[in-house]
């Protein structure tokens, strides 16, 4: 009776925690800077925004145009994508699929207008269901000065 009580003990120990318990509802992600950034490691009112793989009528409409519009509650003033549309036109179709399914396209720099800390906003734009993530568009340094004769001239 003993090794049959063991031997449940043990199934229901590896089994049970596979079971999720709760409402369903995933807690709330709070943005967090990492530790020791300053408001200078980043441009202020910009952020990098993923959506998801959604209709992206609201975005690609607005990208070059003037008009302000609202994501997740923080007034947006301009959309400017990441990467390159027109050079799609030169991509294979194969090449086209494989940055469709990266999620290349669907990146946006993305300017604000409200002047809130960067955490709220960041938060904020993130409840929207439409969006992936969204960041500071963080300013990043070398460290070095690389060795490369082309770099060096100005070359590059």
């Amino acid at each position: 009776m003993s090794k049959l009580f063991l031997f449940l003990l043990v199934i229901s120990v590896l089994i049970l925690p596979s079971f999720k318990i709760g409402n369903g509802i995933e807690p709330i992600k709070r943005y967090q800077l990492p530790v020791g950034t300053k408001s200078t490691d980043y441009l202020p009112n910009t952020l990098i925004v993923k959506f998801k793989n959604l209709p992206l009528g609201k975005a690609t409409l607005l990208v070059g145009t003037d008009e302000p519009f609202k994501l997740g509650g923080v007034t947006l003033t301009a959309l400017k994508p990441i990467y390159n549309t027109k050079k799609r036109f030169v991509e294979t179709l194969a090449n086209q699929q494989k940055i469709d399914e990266a999620g290349l396209n669907r990146i946006y720099e993305v300017k604000y207008s409200n002047n809130l800390p960067i955490e709220k906003v960041v938060d904020a734009i993130q409840s929207d269901p439409s969006v992936a993530y969204a960041e500071p568009s963080f300013i990043y340094h070398t460290f070095a000065t690389p060795n490369d004769p082309d770099f060096l001239s100005g070359g590059q």
